[in-house]
């Protein structure tokens, strides 16, 4: 939590704080929309019937995930030794995988994952000082910007896999064999390869498959996209609350007042009245994660450490913040650990195949096009994820230089005992992990690249042996 300048008043009745927050930004409201748009998430005044409609989506739509699926692997067996059609099916395989396991997860999780929200709306942007809602609004409109530039980036990708499979009256080059049967050269004509236990290429059943897979790539696609875009918003708006935390550290002297002061205590008094006496349910398992919280949580709160020093208790309250939102990235940082894991795991592989296909249709653009654009939507996914989290570890990091940068040459030994604590901490940065060998980095985003440039030249090796 951090200081602000709202006013609070105690319930005579139960000697409770009551928290009177000034009118606050409803943040990452865009985030819902696609939810709601996309039907991942009922509006919340939807009523039975409406929620009844979304969960049947939700599980028709992942039913059919698992039945396309099974067909693609079923594709991989029935024409196996064709090495051009098999990085085709296996592409768009791993994409629909990512979809999958992106809406499951999503299902699974919601509840951890809307707690999120509105932990960082209630008890970090209700609390914000007027001065420095300029940042918070600064993270959602980063967002939006993101939206504006990603929106083509998925429209392309969906719209060349619908388009190509309506211009597209060719087949794959290595077709042309004695050795492949009718079948095998008329898959080139479906939105992407599957088995099926029917014939597909006669009309009207052509028509209707074609539909029907044009309408799965189209939600596959803006699900693991609207998805993504709620995790890189819960981590762009952890960043806002580190540098409003450099912000504070920098205007000490002009934030420290009498009345500043008393708010910011009541402020800090409220938030640990309402959490408990903790910022968050688990935060013994966070601290025990962090391993330093407990020590230096103990430190601030022996009463010898509570003087009346008015720059001491806004470095602890500063400190507070801090560990605050460590423990909230931590949480971040649980809940979507796997499924990013899964979906960073599968994105070299979709970015081999696709860069495979790409060099074998250079003379039909229609294909090249078409497997261009998964092949740029699988890389703008990746490097969304490694700048949105460089970005928050890079703000974190601010926080050590911050401290440092206060004038605490002047102040009383416990400032300096306290600061020189908060300092150690701050300086190991906070990051978002992914499993147990990965973070949200640009490092990441290095060795992604490094693993699907190895796994394309094995196929470019194959195809030329």
């Amino acid at each position: 939590m951090h200081p602000t300048g709202d006013q609070h008043k105690q319930n005579p009745e139960t000697g409770d704080i009551i928290v009177h927050v000034e009118e606050y930004p409803e943040i990452m409201r865009l985030n819902f929309i696609l939810l709601n748009i996309f039907g991942l998430l009922p509006p919340t005044r939807a009523g039975p019937l409406m929620k009844f409609i979304y969960k049947m989506f939700i599980a028709a739509v992942m039913l059919m995930d698992v039945l396309i699926l099974l067909g693609q692997v079923l594709a991989v067996v029935v024409y196996w030794g064709n090495l051009e059609l098999i990085s085709a099916i296996v592409g768009v395989m791993n994409g629909f995988a990512v979809a999958f396991i992106s809406c499951a997860y999503f299902v699974i999780n919601k509840e951890k994952i809307l707690m999120l929200v509105d932990i960082m709306r209630d008890k970090f942007v209700a609390t914000t000082k007027s001065k420095y809602m300029n940042l918070i609004k600064k993270a959602d409109s980063q967002v939006v910007v993101y939206l504006y530039l990603s929106s083509p980036v998925v429209v392309c990708c969906s719209f060349s896999w619908g388009v190509a499979t309506v211009i597209n009256m060719n087949e794959f080059s290595n077709m042309e064999t004695n050795n492949v049967t009718k079948t095998e050269q008329n898959v080139d004509k479906m939105v992407f390869v599957m088995w099926t236990p029917f014939d597909v290429q006669q009309s009207p059943q052509f028509e209707i498959f074609s539909v029907f897979q044009i309408c799965f790539v189209c939600i596959g696609v803006v699900t693991s996209y609207t998805l993504s875009v709620l995790v890189l918003s819960l981590m762009s708006h952890s960043a806002a609350q580190f540098n409003i935390l450099v912000a504070m550290l920098n205007d000490m002297h002009e934030n420290i007042s009498d009345n500043e002061l008393t708010a910011i205590e009541t402020a800090f008094s409220a938030n640990s009245a309402i959490d408990g006496g903790k910022v968050f349910d688990n935060e013994t398992d966070e601290e025990s994660r962090n391993g330093h919280c407990s020590e230096l949580l103990r430190h601030f709160n022996e009463p010898d450490n509570l003087d009346e020093d008015k720059f001491q208790r806004y470095l602890i309250n500063c400190i507070k913040h801090h560990e605050s939102m460590i423990n909230f990235v931590g949480r971040i940082s649980d809940v979507v650990s796997i499924v990013v894991f899964l979906q960073i795991m599968n994105l070299p592989i979709i970015l081999c195949v696709t860069g495979f296909q790409m060099t074998q249709t250079f003379d039909r653009h229609e294909q090249f096009f078409k497997f261009c654009s998964l092949s740029v939507a699988a890389l703008y996914h990746i490097f969304s994820y490694s700048w949105f989290g460089q970005q928050m570890t890079n703000k974190s990091e601010e926080v050590a230089t911050a401290l440092y940068s206060t004038d605490w040459y002047n102040q009383k030994p416990g400032f300096k005992r306290l600061l020189l604590l908060a300092i150690m901490r701050a300086s190991r940065p906070v990051k978002v992990k992914v499993g147990v060998f990965y973070d949200m980095s640009f490092d990441t985003f290095t060795s992604i690249m490094n693993v699907a440039y190895k796994y394309f030249a094995v196929l470019i090796q194959l195809n030329e042996s």
